[in-house]
């Protein structure tokens, strides 16, 4: 079977003021402090649509997001209303924290995915049950090839 690579533009990115590399723990005072990070992420261009309301979002790629389709920021929950239901989510950092999930569909180059979007947080993740549909090549941390 001929694959068909669907996302053509570079897509690592320079880190961004949010990113979780940039946040530290200082052993000696237990305070969070901020390191710059030259280090680039991998991400993806989404689409989605949640009861009707549609959104774009930049996605980190995040392999380790085993159970998860796509989380979006938490900002969206107020367009999207009322939520299917409020799991308790567990965080990179073994925290837990109750999110709002609603039924929705994902859409990346026209490849349209029916999905659970958590709302949550400030940044956007593309987890594994969305990504295992797709072969993605990270090519030597500088390229995201992406097909389908």
């Amino acid at each position: 079977m001929k694959r068909k690579e669907i996302l053509k533009k570079d897509y690592y990115t320079k880190c961004r003021d949010d990113c979780p590399f940039l946040k530290r723990t200082d052993p000696m005072t237990q305070k969070k402090r901020y390191d710059e990070c030259d280090r680039k992420c991998p991400i993806i261009e989404v689409g989605f649509k949640v009861k009707g309301k549609i959104g774009k979002e930049f996605a980190y790629v995040d392999t380790g997001y085993q159970g998860g389709y796509l989380r979006v920021p938490e900002h969206y929950a107020k367009e999207f209303g009322k939520a299917l239901c409020h799991p308790t989510s567990s965080m990179p950092d073994d925290s837990e924290e109750v999110v709002q999930r609603y039924f929705g569909e994902v859409d990346i180059e026209g490849t349209k995915i029916l999905a659970y979007v958590t709302c949550s947080g400030t940044k956007c993740f593309i987890g594994r049950k969305i990504i295992d549909k797709f072969e993605l090549h990270f090519d030597k941390g500088e390229k995201l090839k992406v097909y389908k």
